[in-house]
């Protein structure tokens, strides 16, 4: 996973009573990555511009098996998922949007929900095959995309509240450890963890 915590108060928490604070960072590094299917053709050449929730996918097909129905590109994210969230594509040039628009009778290219897991979304070619040698441009959406961390307290044995600079999803408390559903779309910030020693 593509998270990183680090412990701020290295010399021990923050105590204000009965209750203590131990501060974290919070990196999230949310870059996808890129995999060329066998629909792409021979030697395609595959490129990914954006983050785990919004970006532009670049195809530009080999040359020969090019397939129809067949995956395009496999893009992995940079964190996994909570859940398998939605992903809506669209073209971003015009031989995008003619393999969108060439399906008279069955499916265009396309990202399916049963393709699409905690870790991966697929892009696949429609009933028409693409062209040789083409470059094929997608805009690409991620909603419901939610990462987990989960925190052990170093010092603190129950944990009681959090507080974070980052926008959070969900959150629950278990002894020492807390999970917190959060948004990839942050891509940093601070976390306090307050309990009791």
């Amino acid at each position: 996973m593509a998270m990183t915590t680090a412990l701020l108060n290295l010399d021990g928490p923050e105590v204000d009573g009965v209750f203590a604070r131990e501060r974290y960072s919070l990196t999230i590094t949310n870059t996808p990555t890129i995999a060329a299917g066998a629909a792409a053709g021979a030697s395609p050449t595959v490129a990914i511009a954006g983050t785990d929730v919004a970006g532009t996918i670049s195809i530009t097909t080999g040359t020969t098996a090019l397939g129809s129905n067949g995956i395009l590109a496999t893009i992995t994210f940079g964190n996994t998922m909570a859940a398998a969230p939605d992903v809506v594509l669209t073209p971003s040039n015009d031989a995008a949007f003619e393999l969108l628009q060439t399906a008279t009778t069955g499916a265009a290219a396309r990202v399916r929900d049963a393709d699409t897991t905690t870790t991966v979304f697929v892009v696949r070619s429609g009933d028409a095959a693409p062209a040789d040698s083409t470059l094929y441009t997608f805009n690409y959406v991620v909603r419901n995309a939610r990462v987990t961390v989960a925190l052990a307290a170093r010092w603190i044995k129950t944990v009681k509240s959090i507080m974070a600079s980052c926008p959070l999803v969900s959150i629950s408390k278990s002894g020492a450890t807390a999970t917190m559903t959060i948004e990839p779309s942050a891509t940093s910030g601070e976390i306090a963890l307050i309990g009791t020693l």
